[in-house]
């Protein structure tokens, strides 16, 4: 019979070593994206264990956060944090549970599921908030029914994964239009080329261009410590990348990256590039598949694109990803509501200061 049990510490050389080993392990299930959301967003984890008998035969990582986070709070964050931390802590995860080849998956998730649901009414959380599960082991749909027998609702989310193992010639042979090619060619005759970074001049660097595409597309502000504390927590799984044209950053993005997966994060270009026409964002993704094809990397993840478009802009961005030659994967997330009234009251704020954002970008 599985058994699930809660700890707030762990060995984390050991937690680590089993998320390198389980089916599906990504960055987001390590102690390492657990010390960065401790410090960047005050999230305190709660590291779950699968047993049979004394063997751990999976493993969780939920983050007991405020929901929003940043997003909502904004650099007011800190002195709204004790006023709204009971409409607002939420679970959350990424991609997990893991489990070992040899664990049952639905007992397992069961299990798990209900163990979650117990500790979160003990902790008096508002909600769990859009988790999802491995991109491997688990069947959708199957999980899907657990998950809606526990109480949970779901939606659907995609993204296009990339096998980047195999040869570069064939990498670029997938590429799906020749005008992908053609375009990543420009680029290069446009004399781009790509800078990594990691020092914190040059993170300061990468977060003003960030800063400047955010306010161009009317979205708010990050702070600058969302970067910093990533170079700092997550050290050698996340690399930062410039795009630069004589000695001018006009581009960039970032890779997490662990046990074989990077995942893309922060893709943003100036407005002098797309005044110019100049080719950043083609040019920086070849690039970035070449640095994980040439470090020996399994999947390149671009991370988000709408399963079913709604607007000019979502199904544009759908389409650039889809030209690099990866695979779409539908998956679902899963919430659940807690306390009705309070994530109802959150849900109405968070969208009221999204209109106000549309009304002061003109839409």
């Amino acid at each position: 019979m599985i058994a699930a049990t809660v700890e707030q510490e762990v060995d984390t050389e050991a937690w680590n070593a089993r998320v390198r080993v389980f089916p599906g392990g990504s960055i987001f299930q390590t102690t390492y994206w657990a010390s960065y959301y401790t410090a960047y967003l005050g999230a305190q984890p709660h590291y779950l264990f699968l047993r049979d008998g004394k063997d751990i035969i999976g493993q969780l990582l939920i983050l007991e956060m405020l929901r929003g986070h940043e997003a909502l709070l904004g650099r007011a964050r800190a002195s709204l944090e004790r006023l709204c931390s009971p409409l607002l802590k939420i679970f959350t995860w990424r991609e997990g549970p893991l489990l070992a080849d040899s664990c049952p998956p639905d007992e397992a998730l069961q299990t798990c599921l209900r163990a979650v649901v117990d500790l979160a009414r003990k902790r008096d959380v508002t909600g769990i908030e859009e988790v999802s599960i491995p991109l491997s082991q688990f069947s959708f749909d199957t999980s899907k029914a657990i998950f809606l027998g526990n109480g949970f609702e779901h939606h659907k989310r995609a993204t296009i994964r990339i096998d980047v193992r195999r040869p570069l010639e064939q990498l670029w042979a997938g590429l799906k239009t020749n005008a992908a090619r053609r375009m990543v060619r420009k680029g290069q005759k446009q004399d781009l080329y790509l800078r990594q970074i990691q020092r914190p001049e040059e993170i300061r660097e990468f977060y003003q261009l960030v800063s400047a595409w955010r306010r161009q597309e009317g979205f708010p502000s990050y702070q600058s410590e969302r970067y910093e504390k990533m170079a700092t927590y997550l050290k050698d799984h996340c690399t930062f990348f410039l795009t630069q044209r004589s000695g001018l950053s006009i581009g960039g993005a970032g890779l997490w990256h662990f046990n074989g997966q990077a995942h893309q994060f922060t893709s943003i270009y100036s407005s002098l590039a797309r005044q110019q026409r100049i080719y950043a964002g083609d040019f920086l993704t070849w690039e970035m598949i070449r640095w994980c094809h040439e470090r020996g990397l399994s999947i390149f993840d671009l991370t988000g694109v709408s399963p079913s478009p709604v607007s000019a802009k979502e199904a544009g961005i759908r389409r650039f990803k889809e030209k690099w030659g990866g695979a779409m994967v539908e998956y679902p997330v899963f919430t659940y509501v807690l306390k009705p009234r309070n994530w109802n009251l959150v849900s109405f704020i968070q969208g009221a200061k999204q209109k106000i954002r549309k009304w002061r970008g003109g839409g």
